[in-house]
């Protein structure tokens, strides 16, 4: 069964709310309160064993032998975000459009998982994603 949980941005004390920190509070509560951003798990866990969340900033590692295209870490942080015409969670560079290249994005596998890693949140990391700009 997926562990269905959520952090949450707290917009007025500018500091991330966990979910230990909701526990009583109904989820139906958070979304009607403009205080919050509420950010879902999307039910995997990063290469360090890092829980990954809607606006995670992740590092991607590809994990093809050395010498072969594509191998190492990727030069761009990714941004995950819900698809809804997906139903499902992907990462995607900051500037993402609809005209994309496939390098702007990243699904989500778990048998992949040792390639993610979380390295911020897009609230108390913003910095990493200054001048980052899309491949395509």
């Amino acid at each position: 069964m997926r562990d269905i949980r959520f952090r949450a941005w707290d917009k007025e004390c500018q500091v991330m709310r966990t979910f230990d920190e909701f526990m009583n509070v109904s989820v139906a509560s958070l979304f009607e309160n403009d205080n919050f951003e509420l950010m879902q798990y999307i039910g995997l866990k990063d290469r360090n064993r890092v829980e990954v969340y809607e606006g995670d900033i992740v590092q991607t590692y590809f994990s093809f032998s050395p010498g072969d295209a594509g191998y190492g870490v990727s030069q761009k942080p990714f941004v995950v975000k819900w698809e809804q015409g997906r139903s499902g969670f992907r990462a995607y560079k900051p500037n993402y459009t609809n005209d994309w290249h496939l390098l702007d994005v990243v699904d989500f596998f778990e048998v992949q998982s040792n390639i993610y890693e979380v390295i911020g949140n897009i609230h108390d990391n913003p910095e990493l994603l200054k001048g980052v700009k899309s491949d395509g």
